[in-house]
């Protein structure tokens, strides 16, 4: 239930509440107290509901750094080469 109130006390704070906050945290506490035979459909779910809330805790991030944030993309692939790449006359 703390995990639930820390959630949606997060978005409040952050000004982003919506309703699928509302309905993921109440879906998660209905699963939680619902008895022993929901037990192993909620062991099953949470880490579904945990990636779900992380990934959308992503946009506060995103909203905060603004344009600060780079994609890299030709760093990774150098690295790859640099470890798996093949070797041959041409290059690698």
């Amino acid at each position: 239930m703390a995990g639930v109130l820390l959630f949606w006390g997060a978005h409040i704070g952050l000004g982003g509440f919506r309703a699928d906050h509302l309905a993921l945290g109440l879906a998660v506490l209905a699963f939680a107290y619902a008895g022993p035979r929901i037990t192993p459909w909620f062991r099953l779910l949470l880490p579904l509901a945990l990636m779900g809330a992380v990934y959308d805790g992503q946009s506060y991030v995103r909203r905060a750094l603004g344009d600060r944030l780079t994609i890299h993309i030709t760093e990774p692939a150098a690295f790859d080469r640099t470890l798996f790449g093949v070797r041959t006359t041409a290059g690698v």
